[in-house]
């Protein structure tokens, strides 16, 4: 580990705490075992082996260890959406784990492939693992053992199944075009819709297609609280270890994760959306890094297919009417915002990337009958969007499509030159077929948002009516995914454009008039012009009540007194950390110790202190950091937790 990151420990099957754990960490026990009264884990483990009668140690490790994984990730925060740095998300994660198969566990290879893929996967700095050995759990039936492993009847194939679209669509695939069994794999979050969703579509194939279908699920989540973190991004870890225990003792070396392109590939829609920002969980180097990782488990060869990567949403639901899924399709769920308490018979929020995706390739499609709109909790056609959030995703994700449909391949590949690194030697092609082939998904898909938006302007722009104002068909009739607004107009802003140009207008009186005070002065390291030129940049100062800043926090006014905090990285940190957590007021204060120092020092690669105390950031030898300290921090109460002073 570096000290770069302050790592989140996490100490699971009884694991203690080892000289390794850095002095200051956030530790975090983990427990699945129903006995265990401070329980952080659900995990449905005995039940999920007596559905198989017996599955060998190193499986059962690999399924608690991805359990583990899952839940640290889900109870871990990675920061705030609006947060100013948007590439402030990753974490470092450090798993102390008792195991049964210890020894191979702690082959540096097999740890070397098992971070790798859930680095890549999630985005995050780092994953790191120490394995004990130790651990042994009861048999969970009188079947739990070797002798009665199942074996298949018959030719098989194991498929992840969420109860999404793509999902549908290749389980569909599977069964119409040979006649082998199909295993469909699901995880089961404990959120009663998913639950619903994935068991309604699979008795709808069980009935259509009579002992050929088998679903299995696996019940894994937080214990008794709702998860911090909802991207989910190791939940393909978790999804893929389910899918290659049941492989495993069907004899089979592959699975399935069938998912359409773009999505798999997630292309940025906007710079500040890489890396922990952007899903990858079945970004093609993933699937190829957790093949890796499992063939070292499985002690061969394993692949993790995905016939979809080529094909875009409006493709998939295209195949999934030839495929006999047409009446299946209002069923399946592609919302990311499940957890949400939807109204009435809602299925879906409508304001998500997913949604977007979802009912616009539906008009591309043709199916528009079909994918109900009233499975739509928000309509955004034709209703004014009031989240900054849902306008940007929306604005974005037309402004990415007509990118695309407008660019030429060569273009293609100057502006996504990195992006293709990443995906061009895991495809099984060679490197000029598969930038041809990512080129033309990305242009097929951009022709077919044009389509599926010209379609929807069909049905709902009738010229006798205003559009609503700041409504979808409203923004793209008046080109607002043409210009620069949404990458500024969305999440990140804190104050209204005429708030900031009315406080930049104050500033600029102040300062034009300001006597030479040491607050108003330009510090030894800024230039004399520097104060004007931040003034008349008005789009970047910030405002939060009294306090104005620019992105990264280097210039602050609190008032009228602007503080030069480019060499003053901990007191820069800090404010940055209570702004994007919102830290307002005595309620949302952040504690000092486990919550504000670990982000001063992961950030600013500061070594951990035995004695901190807020004052320590805001030291100078001129005395001005400490007054700015006094005017903008205060403490709530005396429990350590502190908030800014922004009313």
């Amino acid at each position: 580990m570096t000290a770069a990151y302050s790592p989140r420990v996490f100490l699971c099957n009884g694991a203690p705490r080892c000289s390794s754990v850095p002095a200051g960490a956030h530790v975090t026990v983990l427990n699945y075992l129903p006995k265990d009264p401070n329980r952080l884990v659900t995990l449905r483990l005995p039940k999920f082996v007596d559905q198989f009668y017996h599955l060998p140690d190193r499986i059962l490790d690999l399924l608690e260890l991805a359990a583990y994984v899952f839940a640290a990730d889900r109870a871990t925060f990675r920061g705030a959406k609006d947060a100013v740095e948007y590439h402030a998300w990753s974490r470092a994660m450090f798993f102390i784990v008792k195991v049964r198969d210890a020894a191979f566990w702690n082959q540096p290879k097999v740890k070397e492939r098992l971070s790798k893929a859930i680095g890549f996967m999630t985005g995050d700095f780092e994953y790191t693992f120490h394995f004990l050995p130790g651990h042994a759990t009861p048999p969970a039936s009188l079947f739990d053992k070797e002798e009665f492993a199942i074996a298949p009847r018959g030719p098989a194939s194991v498929a992840l199944f969420s109860g999404g679209l793509d999902s549908l669509a290749g389980a569909l695939e599977r069964l119409e075009t040979n006649n082998e069994d199909l295993y469909l794999i699901s995880h089961r979050s404990g959120l009663p819709s998913t639950k619903r969703t994935q068991a309604s579509l699979a008795q709808a194939l069980c009935r259509a297609y009579p002992n050929r279908v088998h679903p299995y699920s696996f019940e894994c989540g937080l214990a008794n609280e709702r998860g911090a973190e909802e991207t989910q991004r190791t939940r393909a870890f978790l999804f893929g270890s389910i899918a290659f225990a049941v492989a495993h003792r069907l004899g089979l070396d592959s699975f399935f994760a069938y998912e359409n392109g773009v999505t798999s590939l997630n292309f940025l829609r906007r710079q500040d959306l890489m890396k922990a920002r952007a899903s990858r969980t079945t970004h093609p180097q993933t699937l190829a890094l957790m093949a890796d990782f499992l063939a070292e488990v499985h002690g061969g060869p394993v692949k993790v297919l995905n016939p979809f990567w080529t094909k875009t949403k409006t493709d998939v639901l295209t195949h999934l009417d030839k495929v006999n899924g047409r009446n299946l399709i209002s069923s399946a769920v592609s919302c990311s915002k499940t957890f949400q308490r939807l109204p009435g018979n809602a299925t879906h929020c409508g304001c998500c990337f997913q949604c977007v995706d979802r009912r616009i390739a539906a008009y591309a499609a043709g199916l528009q009958e079909i994918d109900n709109a009233g499975i739509y909790s928000a309509d955004i056609f034709r209703k004014r969007i009031e989240s900054p959030e849902t306008r940007t995703t929306a604005l974005d994700y037309v402004r990415q499509a007509v990118h695309f449909a407008n660019t030429t391949d060569d273009g293609f590949v100057m502006d996504r030159l990195a992006e293709l690194s990443d995906v061009t030697p895991f495809v099984g092609m060679d490197e000029d077929a598969a930038v041809e082939t990512v080129w033309a998904l990305c242009h097929r898909h951009g022709e077919q948002v044009l389509k599926g938006l010209s379609a929807v302007r069909t049905q709902f722009d009738d010229l006798r009516y205003r559009l609503e104002e700041g409504s979808l068909l409203q923004l793209v009739a008046s080109r607002a995914h043409l210009t620069d607004e949404a990458q500024g107009g969305g999440v990140l802003k804190t104050a209204t454009l005429e708030t900031v140009q009315a406080r930049t207008d104050d500033l600029k009186r102040t300062l034009s008039t300001a006597p030479a005070t040491a607050e108003a002065k330009p510090t030894d390291n800024q230039d004399a012009g520097s104060d004007n030129k931040a003034v008349a940049a008005a789009e970047t100062i910030l405002s939060i009540g009294r306090l104005l800043y620019r992105p990264g926090f280097e210039d602050v006014w609190l008032g009228d007194t602007h503080y030069d905090l480019r060499t003053r990285t901990k007191a820069r940190l800090c404010i940055q950390y209570l702004v994007e957590q919102k830290a307002f007021d005595a309620k949302s204060a952040r504690h000092l110790v486990d919550e504000i120092d670990p982000f001063v020092r992961e950030r600013g690669d500061y070594l951990p202190s035995a004695d901190i105390k807020i004052d320590h950031y805001f030291n100078d030898k001129r005395g001005r950091l400490p007054k700015l300290r006094k005017e903008l921090i205060a403490a709530a109460g005396g429990n350590g937790r502190y908030f800014l002073k922004v009313g």
